[in-house]
Order: C-alpha cells, then structure tokens, then sequence
C-alpha cells in the first residue's frame, strides 16, 4: 500500500509540474487573468498519401498505377508528442512517430519483370516466386518541433518546422514479414515541414487537422537482391505528404 501511495504522489507531482506550469509574472494594474503555460500531450495518426515509390521489378498481373520501375504506394503513420507554448504565438515540442509503406513485387506463382531485371539477366521476367513479396519501408523518427500559431476565437492556424533524425528500415519479405529477399537500415537527419488548424475544445485540450510536408531521401542498396545482382535505389522515407488527426491535452 506504501509503494501505492509513493507511486499515486509522483504521479499526482509530475502531472501538477507537466500541466499546470503558471507564468511567471502578472501585471498587478490589469484586470487580465494569469494565463497558465501547459505543456500539451499529443496523440496522432493518419495516411501517407500515396507516392512514387522505385523498386527492382513488378508483378506481371499487377493493377498498380506505375511509370516505368516506380509505384504509387501509401501507407500510414502514428505518433505521440508534446508542445510547449512560449507565447501566445510560438510553440515548442518533441515529435516521435513511426510510420510504414508498402508495396506488391511479387505474386505467389508468378514470375516478375522490370527494367532492373533485364539488364542484369537478359531476361524480361525473373524465376517464379514460392510465395507473395512485398517491399516494406519502415521508419520511426524523433523529430524537434517548432510552430508559429495564429489564434482566433475557436481555432487556432499554425505552421512549422520539424527537423529530426529517421531510423528507416526497407525491406523485401513475404506477406507476413519473414523469409527475406534483401535487407537495408540507417539513420538519416531531415526536415519536414507542417501546417494545421487546431479546433479549441475549451480548457480540455484541442483536435488537431494537419498535413506533414516534404520528406528526406534515403539511398538504399541491396547486395544479391533475390539471388540476381545488387539493386540500389532513393526514395522518400515517408511520403512527401501525409495528413494526419491529433487530439491534444
């Protein structure tokens, strides 16, 4: 019961120093309540809207939107975070997010073609595959964040940077992520660029609409990718566009 109360009390502290930060001077002639600083805890989700993706070949009975070896392929993301206004027009805050696109390579039973494959084989079609291969591009970031906000009466419009480092992870597996074809990580630094409106519920928090633009490019290589040569190519690590909810607290 001791450990209990020990672990309720810190909670209860950290949550008074976390939310409940006030500022530090009032001007005492002003009948202006004290504004009260609180630090927001974010939580967000939403697409990565479909982008061109470059990759060594493509089913032959493929429906997907393609231009030569590249596909439109999308995904999504999901994240936490936390902000910290330093004025009524300036926030500041820490982004981490993880977020996965996807694309089809291969087809159980089918064989696979692309410009990669016939340099490298003479062929136009590589061998039957034993199972469905898809191309995975995995990333989680940690991402600093700064927003000018422009309030109103019940929202709130605003924009900003948001520079950090990206571990990606771009893989060739099967449907159900294993047996791979070819593995590839690394860290990368890059900036993103947001906007959003921020609909104010009150002294609750706020939902948040946003967009996340731009997005760093990775090289990838890939030695002996399916048993036929070394393959490298650079795509975004995200979708240059994604849009995303957020609810705040």
């Amino acid at each position: 019961m001791r450990k209990l109360i020990v672990i309720i009390a810190y909670l209860l502290i950290g949550n008074s120093v976390v939310f409940s930060q006030e500022a530090d001077s009032v001007n005492v002639n002003s009948d202006v309540s004290l504004k009260k600083k609180k630090t927001t805890f974010i939580i967000a989700g939403g697409l990565q809207t479909p982008s061109w993706v470059s990759l060594p070949c493509n089913p032959v009975s493929s429906v997907a939107e393609s231009s030569g070896d590249a596909v439109m392929a999308g995904g999504f993301f999901f994240g936490f975070g936390l902000l910290y206004p330093l004025s009524e027009n300036l926030e500041i805050g820490l982004l981490g997010e993880t977020g996965r696109k996807s694309a089809d390579v291969a087809y159980e039973g089918e064989v696979s073609s692309g410009g990669w494959v016939y340099i490298e084989t003479g062929s136009h079609e590589t061998g039957i595959f034993p199972a469905n291969v898809k191309y995975f591009f995995d990333a989680v970031s940690i991402r600093a964040a700064m927003r000018f906000v422009y309030p109103r009466e019940k929202l709130r419009l605003w924009a900003g940077l948001a520079p950090g480092i990206f571990a990606v992870n771009a893989n060739f597996l099967t449907a159900e992520r294993d047996g791979s074809y070819g593995e590839f990580s690394m860290n990368q630094f890059g900036i993103t660029y947001q906007i959003g409106i921020d609909l104010l519920m009150g002294n609750i928090g706020k939902i948040t609409v946003f967009a996340d633009l731009a997005s760093p490019v990775v090289k990838a290589d890939y030695s002996n990718l399916f048993g036929i040569a070394d393959w490298s190519a650079e795509n975004h690590i995200m979708s240059p566009n994604r849009i995303g909810i957020s609810i705040s607290m």
